[in-house]
């Protein structure tokens, strides 16, 4: 892979590790302190962190774009990074409250609650930075060849998968062996190594229009040119045509940052506390393990159809396969080999809408913060609310609703953006590989 065909491939690799290491430590305390933190008499507070962390991440979004293209992405990314950390040390006071006697003697449980639910609102905030400027720094790294950004997205979010089997595996070893309270220490020591990693990103040349305005000293007037142009795109036909997939996606993460481990558990009534946990984190390891699988093909279908349009039909066939698979789990309601088989075909589907969103996001719209913003507004939001529904769900019949409403809405969703979403290349990339060869060969022949 040469620098020439493949440019800024180095920097995409540094994010991808960066957030490998991040992800490791987010997944693996996110997929289980619903059920963790109950377990510890906090009732509820698990859903609730989770919800703040959405709700506070999605609101903020509205502000984040003018913060991101001030501070520059890298930074961006850095101090949203250490808004993770602060979270991930505030999850260990549940557990560690249980034990100590000195601490209960300083905090009591209505002040951990408090101190759970503050950093939860202060990491959604950094969730806003973080996001956000990696959607910005991985555009920009294919802007000088946008048919690359399906693969780089693929690349980066392969890391991510991974990220995602190797902290369900974390999980497992540690809360089938260890207090939970070691898997938050653990996961926040690998937090504060991506942190130092991230001061360490390689920056991206920015445009050239973006330095003509610095050097004429018009950036006030540019922030608020951006500002208007973010409520505009929000009342876009082509914005609002991806509300449902970003929806779909909401569904899709929800489900596997709080509903999953869940279902897995309850279908696991004859099992200790303990080995619920350890058998349900190794299920999720193939969630991830689909996940990784699904980000390759979709790198590799993308490089292969040079088309979101018809990324989009395959996408749909890939949600009525995932789920009609989850709606047999439910109904045979028993942890077992199927349990292992509909994590990874969910994993797959999971990892598809991702990158779906990733390729829209940066590559069918051209104010790419502004776009990823709105998404993560959006789909945060909805998070919010879906987590609320999925910690009502204790039962076959409250998860066989839910599941079936997932598929009939995704169907919906995407045969939306099917029929009414002008994509820049709906019947193929050959105009624009025609254009991309004449130019390459006018460079060729200077």
């Amino acid at each position: 892979m040469s620098q020439l065909d493949y440019p800024n491939l180095k920097a995409v690799l540094s994010i991808s590790g960066c957030f490998f290491l991040q992800f490791i430590a987010a997944n693996s305390t996110m997929n289980v302190v619903s059920t963790t933190l109950k377990d510890c008499g906090f009732d509820n507070l698990g859903f609730y962190s989770l919800a703040v962390i959405y709700m506070v991440f999605g609101l903020s979004s509205l502000i984040a774009p003018p913060i991101i293209k001030r501070l520059k992405p890298n930074l961006s990314m850095v101090l949203g990074s250490l808004c993770y950390d602060i979270w991930l040390i505030s999850l260990s006071l549940p557990a560690i409250l249980l034990k100590s006697k000195d601490l209960k003697e300083v905090l009591t449980y209505n002040q951990v609650i408090l101190i759970v639910i503050i950093a939860s609102a202060i990491m959604g905030f950094g969730a806003t930075l973080i996001w956000i400027g990696q959607g910005k720094y991985l555009s920009d790294c294919s802007k000088q060849k946008i048919e690359r950004k399906g693969i780089y997205s693929s690349i980066f979010l392969s890391f991510m998968f991974l990220a995602s089997i190797l902290s369900s595996f974390l999980s497992a070893l540690i809360l089938g062996s260890y207090s939970q309270e070691y898997l938050y220490l653990v996961c926040t020591f690998i937090s504060l190594l991506s942190t130092i990693l991230l001061i360490f990103l390689p920056k991206i040349d920015i445009e050239e229009e973006e330095c003509q305005v610095l050097r004429e000293g018009q950036s006030q007037n540019k922030m608020h040119h951006d500002e208007i142009g973010l409520m505009k795109l929000i009342a876009s036909k082509q914005m609002i045509l991806t509300y449902g997939i970003s929806l779909t996606t909401a569904l899709s993460h929800a489900f596997r940052t709080a509903g999953l481990f869940n279902f897995l558990t309850l279908t696991q009534s004859d099992e200790t506390i303990q080995n619920q946990f350890k058998q349900a984190s190794y299920a999720q390891a193939l969630f991830g393990v689909g996940q990784f699988i699904g980000s390759v093909s979709f790198g590799y279908l993308s490089e292969k159809l040079k088309s979101n349009f018809k990324m989009t039909q395959v996408a749909l066939l890939v949600h009525v396969f995932s789920y009609s698979s989850m709606i047999w789990c439910n109904e045979i309601y028993k942890f077992g080999i199927l349990s292992f088989c509909t994590c990874f075909i969910l994993g797959i589907q999971d990892s598809f809408l991702q990158n779906q969103m990733q390729v829209i996001m940066g590559a069918e719209f051209t104010q790419s913060i502004e776009a990823f913003a709105i998404y993560r507004l959006f789909n945060s939001v909805s998070v919010t609310f879906i987590l609320i529904i999925i910690s009502n769900l204790t039962n076959l019949e409250g998860f066989r609703i839910f599941i079936a409403g997932c598929l009939v809405f995704s169907i919906f969703s995407q045969a939306i953006m099917i029929k009414l979403f002008k994509f820049k290349y709906q019947q193929g990339d050959v105009e624009h590989e025609n254009k991309k060869q004449t130019i390459e060969s006018l460079i060729q022949k200077k």
